[in-house]
């Protein structure tokens, strides 16, 4: 849940496995936690810029000056190279879990997913017509998002652990793909006992939005072009100093 931070469970021992955004996984190697990529799940990005259409904005142009809400380092390195890219600089303002700010028109734009936020913001009254999306895939920052990480010692020691908990995770999205329902019906039976703040047809829009990205052929794997492109635009907006090669993020080589 939220408010169970994976990289602190992994630290502690508390956990063997953690799921993590491919950006974060970058920014931790460069604090100097060594965290070794097991498995991709999520293969694309769903990163997007939200702007209201009655302010006047229908470019990424038109936010320049403008206020927009930004999600923290482990999640901003493709809005603020996209930003950059295109010599626009809107006014940054902290964006946390939600996105209230920009339903309740305190920023023009804002940070969100578009298996999430998107539709969360239809949900609350705000009409498609309302709202201008910017993809960042499209726009060419292509980043892929959660995969499975795990710290070298437990990596060395159960090698065939790791292999068979992605290969088990990856079947258990191929049953969910298959198996809609039950799928929805498991999702919402931990929410309900979780208190958490969300409906069916929610969970729905998330699942049918991101299987794409999750069932893309080779099914679990971290494209090489894809992870260059991620680091090097971290480099080169000055979130991490260093990053592995490929081979080394994954585990191949020392």
């Amino acid at each position: 849940g939220p408010d169970r931070d994976p990289l602190e469970a992994l630290q502690e021992n508390r956990a063997d496995v953690g799921t993590f955004f491919l950006t974060a996984a970058l920014l931790y190697r460069d604090r100097e936690i060594p965290l070794v990529h097991l498995g991709q799940i999520v293969r694309r990005s769903h990163q997007t810029i939200l702007a209201r259409r009655d302010r006047d904005i229908t470019s990424l142009e038109d936010l320049d000056g403008r206020t927009m809400s930004l999600w923290g380092d482990a999640f901003k390195g493709a809005f603020l190279a996209l930003l950059e890219d295109r010599d626009v600089r809107p006014r940054l303002v902290p964006q946390h879990y939600s996105v209230n700010l920009f339903r309740r028109g305190h920023v023009d734009a804002c940070s969100a997913m578009s298996y999430n936020e998107v539709h969360l913001l239809h949900l609350s009254g705000m009409k498609e017509e309302e709202l201008v999306l910017f993809d960042l895939a499209r726009e060419g920052y292509d980043f892929p998002e959660d995969g499975l990480y795990a710290l070298p010692d437990f990596v060395e020691a159960n090698p065939r652990a790791c292999r068979d908990l992605v290969e088990a995770t990856l079947e258990g999205w191929r049953y969910a793909a298959a198996h809609p329902e039950e799928a929805l019906d498991i999702v919402m039976t931990y929410a309900r006992l979780s208190h958490t703040p969300t409906n069916r047809p929610h969970q729905r829009w998330m699942l049918e939005t991101l299987l794409p990205s999750i069932l893309e052929e080779p099914m679990g794997h971290l494209d090489e072009a894809l992870y260059e492109k991620a680091a090097s635009t971290l480099k080169r907006v000055g979130l991490i100093g260093e990053a592995p090669s490929y081979g080394v993020f994954r585990g191949l080589r020392r």
